[in-house]
């Protein structure tokens, strides 16, 4: 059985972990604390980041989107739409929800892993600014959840998911969008017990 290493709090990991789900791909989740450097992990991915896919034959696929794009190949078409342009569609929906995770975490790097003294405010604010425009976008277009989930929608819901976590107070201006991602978990229950916590 193919093995994950994932972080609970990690929006990737939750993003890799909601995809194989979708894809209807069995797993073993495997809790991996990346600050450690464990030797499963760094002889996985040289960069010691999460989530990694272990695979029966060893081979390690890292990257969430490129675990999201093998589950989709491996479930023929269950991550994301075969027609081209739902497909695209989905994959600029991923895009910008891994941006918005990308912006958020790095707001949380910034004063866990410097000095007080050295945090840059103005590199918060930056990346604050970007999480908030993109929850913007999203909160003036909701997506539709009517014809089936894909890597897009989960990928949002990752986002959602570790905004809650991390920032709560970042959601007040989107009700619209807090809605959709109750209606997702409405519509999978299952994939919202993989959000990050």
């Amino acid at each position: 059985m193919p093995r994950l290493l994932y972080s609970d709090p990690s929006p990737y990991s939750a993003k890799a972990r909601m995809g194989l789900t979708l894809a209807n791909i069995v797993f073993e989740s495997v809790p991996t604390d990346t600050n450690a450097e464990p030797t499963e992990l760094m002889e996985a991915n040289p960069l010691g980041k999460i989530p990694v896919l272990i695979l029966d034959d060893n081979r390690k696929i890292f990257d969430s989107g490129a675990i999201l794009r093998y589950a989709d190949r491996m479930s023929g078409n269950g991550v994301y739409p075969l027609q081209p342009d739902a497909r695209l569609d989905a994959e600029v929906m991923e895009s910008l929800s891994t941006g918005l995770c990308d912006a958020m975490v790095a707001m949380i790097y910034e004063r866990r892993f410097r000095p007080e003294e050295m945090v840059y405010q103005g590199w918060i604010d930056k990346q604050l600014g970007k999480a908030k425009r993109g929850f913007a976008f999203f909160e003036g277009d909701v997506p539709s959840l009517d014809d089936g989930l894909h890597g897009g929608h989960i990928t949002l819901r990752a986002a959602i998911g570790y905004a809650k976590l991390r920032m709560p107070n970042v959601l007040n201006d989107y009700p619209d969008l807090c809605e959709w991602a109750s209606r997702f978990d409405r519509t999978r229950p299952d994939l919202a017990t993989l959000l990050p916590k």
